[in-house]
This record gives structure tokens, C-alpha cells and sequence, in this order.
């Protein structure tokens, strides 16, 4: 036991020493009664924070274990499937993959994206407007500017110079922010090719994988690596990767363009600061000037970013039509002239998978029913609890 060093909690001690009156009755009250319930009723909350805390921590890992367990049974009944059972899907298959997930994918591309591609994306369109706006209010406050003066070491064509430094950086961050619309806008996209390929009603793959409130990125994730899709199906696990890995952000396409509109309130750039004619020592009347003179150039930085973005505002547009037919011809055309195709990978993923994908009509098709029934539904009784919301705690 030499050199071990027990671990304590570092949470604040129990007990606490107090100084109070006690012949007063309200001193009692005050001094010793209220604090200490108050100190009980927030050591509750801690207490119930940190079990809970811990149990869904616990959970966490029990519901990676149980799916893991689920998922080992997936595969039990693939490799146990009957072939020639299997092959008797041949048609569901091919409805299945050919017109209800590459049919589906090549009418979202084309129908909705395809259409619009050269249009301005409403949302990014309102989500600029506000940055737009936003522009105007990055001139400093008259206080501020004053503050800057009455320094000593500033004079007023250096305040100039101050207050557009902060400024640029300041409309920067603001449009660095616009990443979060293009992150809404990149997540609707994927959504909508990942229930294409989930979905009960289209892809069915969502049976090998439960979609259930996956992200797109985490549904990819796990359909490939429960399906060992790169080891068995290549071309499929490519197309999807490359759907998985699709972004739009401002630094991509933007904010380099944002950044050349800030020429005029870059200094550093410019022959001259302009000519403040106040005289020095009126600080007040220093600061009104320098402000008439930063709403003309942000006047300017304003026109400049508007024109730039009525330029550019179909990109997320043209981004999302470009990431799906990509995704479609990676889908469909990947592999041709070759031994195999990426449309045998398809028959070949759907036809391993058939006990799962329509496990309702295999059972029915087998013939030793009987004897399969009281397994197929212990399977589905464990595989029902398969849901995260089970093991969590609220």
C-alpha cells in the first residue's frame, strides 16, 4: 500500500462554522437556519446531478453493449439465411434499389435542386441580410472613441486607424457566423439522402441500422461499419463517405471576398488617413468627425459586401445539387467496364441482408417455420429495447 493516495471528492466541506446570536430569534433564522437549508437543498441538487450524471454514464455504455449484442444477432441470421430463400427476393431487391433509392435519389437531385441551383438560397439569402445589417454597428461608440482620445498617446488620425482595425474584425467574426446557416443547410441535404436510403417506405436500409435520431454523419457511420461495408462493398462505402464528408463554410467560398471589400477601412493599405479638421483638444468635436467619417466608409464596406453576396448567394444552392448528383453517380455509374459494379454491390448488400431487410416475408418463406418462430421472436422482443431513450435518464 506503500505510496497510494486516496482519492477524495473536491466538493465543499459539509460542515461550516457560523457565528451566531442565538437569544436572537431572528439572527437564528437568518444567520443559521436559512443558511444551512439552503446549503442542505443545494447539496441535493448536486448529489441528484452527479448519480444521474453517473447513471447515464452507466447507460451509455450498457446501451453500446446491448447493441452491440443486437447487432451480433443481425448478423447471426445473415449468415444463417437461406440462399435460396434470398434469391427469391430478387424482385423487392431490385424495386428496392434501383427505383425506390437511386429512382428517389435522381428525383431529389434533379426536382428540386436542379431547378433552383442558379437561384439564391432563401435561407442563406435571410441569414446575410442580418449580417449585412450588422455592418453599420460596428462602429465604435462615441464614448469610446472619446475614451481613445482623452488617452493621450492616440491621436485622432491613429483613433482612425484603431476604430477600423476593430471594425474589420468585427465584420469578420460576424460572417464567420454564417457557418452555422450553411451547417443547417448542409444537414437538411444529407437528411434528405439518408431517409432515402432508411426509410421503410424507400431504402429499407434503416433495418440493418436504425436511423432513429442519428445525425447523417452517425448513420453513415454505423451503417458502414455494421455491414463492414469497405471490406464488402467498396463502391458503396466510397459514395457514401463522400455524402458523409460534403460541407459548405465561409471560409471555402466566402469570407476571402468578404475580405477584399475591407480594402477601403484597411489603412495599412491606403496612401492616407483622412483629414480630421477639428482642432486637437476637442475631444468631442473629434469624435462626431471621426464618426461622419466611418459611416462614409462603411457605407462603402456595406455596398461592396451586398454586391459581393448577390454574386455568390446561389452557391449553397449549386453546392447541394453538386453533392447529390455526386452521390447519385457514385451510387449508380461507380464501376462500370469493371468485374463489379457498384449496382452488383447493391444486389449483393441487399441479397446478404434479406433476413433483416424484410424479415416479416423471409419467415413467412421458410420452410421450417415452425421451428424458426420461437427464435425470430425472442430476437425481435431483445432487439425491441434496442433504443437509446431506454438508457437514459431524465
Amino acid at each position: 500500500m506503500d505510496g497510494f493516495k486516496p482519492k477524495f471528492p473536491t466538493t465543499p466541506p459539509v460542515s461550516n462554522f457560523s457565528d451566531v446570536d442565538c437569544k436572537d430569534p431572528q439572527a437564528v433564522a437568518s444567520e443559521l437556519l436559512i443558511p444551512i437549508l439552503n446549503q442542505l437543498s443545494q447539496r441535493t441538487r448536486n448529489v441528484d446531478e452527479f448519480l444521474i450524471g453517473r447513471l447515464n454514464a452507466a447507460g451509455e455504455k450498457l446501451y453500446d453493449e446491448y447493441r452491440a449484442i443486437a447487432d451480433a444477432l443481425d448478423k447471426i441470421l445473415v449468415v444463417a439465411a437461406s440462399d435460396d430463400i434470398k434469391r427469391s427476393f430478387h424482385g423487392d431487391i431490385e424495386i428496392t434499389y434501383r427505383t425506390k433509392v437511386l429512382n428517389a435519389l435522381r428525383t431529389l437531385y434533379k426536382d428540386k435542386y436542379y431547378a433552383v441551383r442558379e437561384n439564391s438560397c432563401p435561407e442563406w439569402t435571410a441569414a446575410t441580410k442580418l449580417s449585412l445589417k450588422y455592418i453599420f454597428k460596428t462602429i465604435p461608440t462615441k464614448d469610446e472613441i472619446i475614451a481613445l482620445l482623452n488617452d493621450g498617446t492616440i491621436n485622432p488620425h491613429n483613433a482612425v486607424e484603431f476604430c477600423t482595425d476593430l471594425m474589420r474584425i468585427r465584420i469578420i467574426n460576424r460572417f464567420m457566423e454564417l457557418d452555422g446557416a450553411l451547417a443547417d443547410l448542409v444537414h437538411e441535404t444529407k437528411a434528405e439522402a439518408v431517409h432515402i436510403l432508411a426509410d421503410d417506405d424507400k431504402g429499407r436500409l434503416g433495418k440493418i441500422f436504425p436511423l432513429d435520431n442519428l445525425s447523417p454523419e452517425k448513420w453513415i457511420d454505423g451503417f458502414i461499419a455494421k455491414t463492414d461495408c469497405e471490406k464488402n462493398y467498396p463502391l458503396i462505402a466510397k459514395a457514401l463517405s463522400a455524402l458523409k464528408n460534403f460541407t459548405i463554410n465561409v471560409q471555402g467560398f466566402l469570407i476571402y471576398e468578404i475580405r477584399n471589400n475591407l480594402d477601403v477601412i484597411d489603412f495599412s493599405l491606403q496612401p492616407k488617413t483622412p483629414e480630421i479638421s477639428t482642432v486637437f483638444g476637442e475631444n468631442d468635436l473629434i469624435a462626431d468627425e471621426i464618426i461622419t467619417w466611418l459611416r462614409v466608409y462603411v457605407e462603402k464596406v456595406h455596398d461592396g459586401i451586398d454586391l459581393t453576396l448577390k454574386k455568390l448567394n446561389s452557391v449553397p444552392n449549386k453546392a447541394r445539387f453538386a453533392a447529390l448528383k455526386d452521390f447519385y453517380d457514385r451510387a449508380t455509374y461507380a464501376g462500370r467496364g469493371e468485374p463489379e459494379s457498384v449496382l452488383d454491390q447493391w444486389n449483393f448488400l441487399y441479397q446478404t441482408w434479406t433476413s433483416i431487410i424484410w424479415a416479416d416475408k423471409y419467415r413467412s418463406r421458410l420452410s421450417l417455420k415452425g421451428q424458426a418462430q420461437a427464435w425470430d421472436d425472442m430476437i425481435a422482443q431483445f432487439k425491441a429495447q434496442n433504443k437509446k431513450g431506454l438508457f437514459t435518464v431524465q
